[in-house]
């Protein structure tokens, strides 16, 4: 039995690796290629965040997206430059490749499991979806969403909370991803009534996407705004 979970742990490190190196070769075309209008907006919020001004008060903005909170504190820890703004979703662009990557291996051979990892991130390379979807909160959203399926479907004792969590991050992060969150909940109610989980877990799901959905409250709650 440990000998086959390290044949798999093996496997899925060479399967990631792969993904880490086909991402590497196209590195250039992800550095270079020319950003929207919107995404440069997003970087100057965050830049101007990074500098102590405080949205809704110095800034004004109709969303209160954490993206621009996440991005904020990544530039924090490198530098306020495209360049770091253009890394910050690259590392999504991974992200999301290798969460579909368990998610499929699941349910598929590891090998059909890498193909649609790959396809995917072939399809996020497309140049107008590199243009608007890859470099907003949008494709944020979308990771945090695979990421709470794949909890999920997980084996994890806590995992209803994380699943809740992460949909709710996912909310907060892009406004529109709260009626997943809504249709989600709906679902969970539907396999409640029908005894496929329990009230507990239930619960613990409403906690954890509370959590979630409570951090920009905090945060307008902390700079009075």
């Amino acid at each position: 039995m440990h000998a086959k979970l390290v044949r798999i742990s093996q496997n899925s490190f060479f399967h990631i690796l792969l993904i880490l190196l086909i991402q590497f070769y196209f590195l250039d075309y992800f550095r270079f290629f020319p950003m929207s209008e919107d995404a440069g907006f997003y970087a100057f919020m965050s830049k101007s965040v990074v500098n102590g001004s405080v949205l809704h008060k110095d800034i004004p903005l109709s969303s209160n997206s954490i993206s621009i909170y996440f991005l904020a504190f990544f530039m924090n820890l490198f530098e306020t430059s495209l360049e770091v703004f253009r890394m910050y979703y690259l590392f999504f662009f991974i992200s999301l490749s290798v969460v579909i990557y368990f998610i499929s291996k699941k349910e598929f051979q590891p090998v059909i499991a890498i193909l649609i990892s790959l396809s995917t991130l072939a399809l996020l390379h497309i140049p107008h979806i590199t243009l608007d979807l890859g470099r907003s909160s949008i494709i944020v959203s979308i990771f945090l969403l695979y990421t709470g399926i794949w909890f999920y479907f997980s084996s994890l004792r806590h995992k209803f909370y994380c699943y809740g969590a992460s949909l709710g991050l996912a909310a907060i992060n892009r406004e529109t991803f709260l009626f997943i969150a809504v249709f989600t909940t709906m679902h969970l109610l539907y396999e409640l009534y029908f005894k496929r989980i329990n009230t507990s877990q239930l619960k613990t799901y409403l906690i954890g996407g509370g959590v979630a959905l409570s951090i920009n409250a905090i945060i307008l709650t902390i700079y009075n705004s």
